[in-house]
């Protein structure tokens, strides 16, 4: 059985079974290649929803990337700066290269 259709049929309640919505990249893959056309990739994003609304179970990641983003968009001056900040930093990752082939985090590997 693929993941999406383990997320959509566990009726327990989301205690045992709660990272499994997350499991999914939520590219919409599975629901283009579902021959009933299942709309996988909604249900998910609803069973997320649920989770976070109703449990409030974000993970802690979300949670701070979503306060780090409601800060940085929140004023004119404070969005520009980020901005120039993302400039600079790129050029310091390129160094005269044409593509940043390592960094922090994923862009490291």
């Amino acid at each position: 059985m693929d993941l999406p259709i383990q997320v959509l049929l566990v009726l327990d309640g989301y205690e045992d079974h709660k990272e499994l919505p997350y499991a999914s990249t939520l590219c919409g893959a599975c629901t283009d290649v579902c021959p009933v056309k299942i709309p996988l990739h909604s249900l998910l994003l609803k069973h997320r929803q649920k989770i976070v609304e109703t449990e409030g179970k974000a993970p802690i990641s979300e949670r701070l990337m979503m306060k780090a983003f409601g800060f940085g968009a929140s004023t004119n001056f404070v969005y520009t700066g980020g901005s120039k900040m993302a400039v600079v930093s790129i050029k310091m990752l390129l160094k005269n290269k044409q593509s940043i082939s390592n960094g922090p985090g994923l862009l490291n590997e």
